[in-house]
């Protein structure tokens, strides 16, 4: 009965045997499910670093040192370091670079102890000056150690920076110009505009020269207008940004003159007319585009 006991409870202990061995086979890189993304993108591969940078940069003996690094390409930079309140001929290495596995950092080649620093933090339009072990400083001393990326200059010969300068000239004369005609702008609303012209021809009040013929755009869309006989008026329809203009329900007084032809021709004039022409103290009421109806001056 022992016996019996023993070889029935075998089969069970085998079980948590090779339960606990299946435990501890490890996973096979088929079984890991984590995913891990890889940026490929980095300073020397994604950022515009070809260029010339600028900066004082903190100096142990002397007021600070102005350093000029220019990477003439991929490969090849320029150094120049100038010693403030020491020298003012600068230091000049010459040479190749190179980058780090990383592509963050780049490595001046050439550079011997007490000619500057050999090697840089490359950032958008800038690089950090890093220590002899390729650590950046800290502290409050660490901003110090920026170079500033420069902006190109561009390269003229004389007749093209007088080009440039005479564009700039008639620029700035052009700009003054329109500043002054837009002051001296007369608004064609709420201006009396005296009638100087009509179908071509020189108008004036022969019975009485200090009351002059006019017409006057009230900010209500009415108008009124004298002639010489009758006093009229009526309602306009405007659009300043297309210049368009109508008049409509035009009337008058019903005074008798005998010479009413020149009041007669304004009247079909304004009955006539669909845009209009503004210029400083000149307005024109026009017909499409024939030559003007009627041109009037702004009465101060």
């Amino acid at each position: 009965m022992k016996k019996l006991t023993l070889l029935c409870f075998c089969p069970f202990l085998l079980s948590i045997s090779c339960n606990k061995k299946e435990d501890k086979i490890p996973k096979t890189p088929s079984q890991d499910t984590t995913l891990v993304t890889i940026d490929h993108h980095t300073s020397q591969s994604s950022l515009d670093f070809i260029g010339t940078y600028k900066g004082t940069v903190p100096c142990a003996d002397c007021e600070g040192i102005e350093t000029t690094l220019t990477l003439l390409d991929s490969s090849n930079y320029k150094l120049e370091s100038t010693y403030k309140g020491k020298s003012k001929t600068p230091f000049v290495n010459k040479g190749s670079y190179s980058w780090n596995d990383t592509g963050t950092k780049i490595k001046l080649n050439g550079i011997k102890d007490g000619e500057g620093a050999g090697q840089y933090l490359v950032i958008e339009n800038g690089l950090i000056q890093l220590d002899l072990n390729g650590n950046r400083v800290t502290g409050q001393l660490g901003r110090n150690y920026l170079l500033q990326k420069q902006l190109p200059l561009l390269e003229l010969d004389e007749a093209e920076m007088q080009a440039i300068m005479q564009q700039i000239q008639a620029d700035v004369e052009k700009n003054v110009t329109e500043q002054v005609a837009a002051r001296n702008q007369k608004s064609i609303l709420g201006t009396k505009w005296q009638l100087i012209e009509m179908n071509g021809k020189p108008v004036i009040n022969q019975d009485d020269k200090s009351k002059p013929f006019f017409i006057q755009l009230n900010k209500d869309s009415r108008f009124t207008a004298f002639a010489g006989c009758n006093s009229m008026m009526g309602q306009y329809e405007l659009n300043q940004t297309t210049m368009q203009i109508k008049f409509s329900k035009v009337a008058a007084t019903l005074m008798a003159c005998q010479d009413m032809k020149v009041e007669q021709a304004f009247t079909q004039v304004i009955e006539t007319v669909d845009n209009y022409s503004l210029s400083g103290k000149s307005l024109s009421l026009n017909k499409a585009k024939m030559a003007p109806l009627a041109r009037f001056e702004a009465i101060e």
